[in-house]
């Protein structure tokens, strides 16, 4: 279980139907020329200090936070992000305050459009945005550590 967002490259004109029609087709997206590769790995390197981590393969290019439980995956037209239901409180503050920090340096390089499947709408201010993420990453975590994990739910979190 995870929140989930996607940044999305829109033309002019286009909205919510059309970033329903992409997220519909099951073609495998390209991913990022080497150029905006190097930015994604600069932007994570810049980030390090937060648990970011560029990660690349013939396969897919990542920006991973293992301690977040958070996954950029990166394509040439968008991304889709998740970040793990394991935080609630202050600590969900603090991760998706830092998960939109990180949407922010994309979108700056990148010019994408934020959808916020939850709320199934763009998402024009990532500040408004933090208390409905938040609010929703406490409500969930709190129902998994009483319903699924039981008593501990640390052993669902990944030690850094």
């Amino acid at each position: 279980m995870s929140y989930d967002l996607t940044l999305i490259s829109l033309g002019e004109g286009e909205g919510i139907d059309e970033i329903f029609a992409r997220m519909e087709l099951d073609e495998t997206r390209p991913l990022p020329a080497a150029e905006m590769r190097a930015a994604f790995s600069r932007i994570a390197d810049e980030l390090g200090s937060e648990g970011y981590e560029y990660l690349e393969s013939e396969r897919f290019i990542n920006i991973v936070n293992d301690n977040f439980g958070s996954i950029f995956d990166l394509r040439s037209d968008g991304a889709d992000i998740n970040v793990a239901y394991w935080h609630s409180g202050s600590e969900a503050t603090d991760v998706m305050q830092s998960v939109l920090n990180l949407i922010g340096r994309i979108q700056e390089l990148t010019g994408w459009v934020l959808f916020d499947p939850q709320r199934g709408e763009i998402v024009s201010d990532l500040q408004s945005l933090l208390p409905q993420s938040v609010g929703e990453m406490d409500r969930i975590t709190k129902w998994a550590d009483k319903n699924i994990r039981g008593s501990k739910p640390s052993r669902w979190k990944r030690k850094g």
